[in-house]
């Protein structure tokens, strides 16, 4: 909802947009902002508009020190947020456009329609991210 009017304003006020690539990650992970976590919706949403507008890593390190600042060590499904983000921004890097798994395998779509597939060492949360994150930041990919 965000983007759309954030979208909308840019329009109307005549901001030249370029077109904007997206990465659809469908991994099946649980992965949010917990309400445990941080309690205020207005605050929550706010992170999570943040975030989503985070162009690289470095932005997104520095909101994550800001949470911790605040709100103490991020919980699981936070930090797996963060780590979600951090694979879309690795993902638009290597020009992909759908990242999705079915079990262990993890199926990696590029915008040139290349397809890769590599396998995890099980279904567990921690293992489908960490072999995403391996394979997006290998050198020579």
């Amino acid at each position: 909802y965000l983007k759309m009017l954030e979208e909308a304003i840019a329009i109307l006020s005549g901001e030249v947009q370029e077109e904007s690539v997206n990465v659809d990650i469908k991994l099946s992970i649980t992965a949010f902002i917990s309400s445990d976590y941080i309690t205020e919706d207005r605050v929550r949403l706010e992170l999570y508009r943040r975030l989503s507008l985070a162009t690289n890593k470095k932005v997104v390190f520095e909101i994550q020190d800001e949470m911790e600042d605040r709100f103490g060590k991020l919980d699981l499904p936070t930090k797996q947020f963060i780590e979600l983000i951090i694979i879309k921004i690795n993902a638009l890097d290597k020009k992909i456009k759908t990242i999705s798994n079915y079990d262990m395998n993890i199926s990696i779509v590029y915008q040139d329609d290349k397809k890769e597939v590599i396998k995890s060492p099980s279904r567990d949360d921690d293992d489908l991210i960490n072999t995403t994150l391996k394979y997006l930041t290998k050198k020579g990919n």
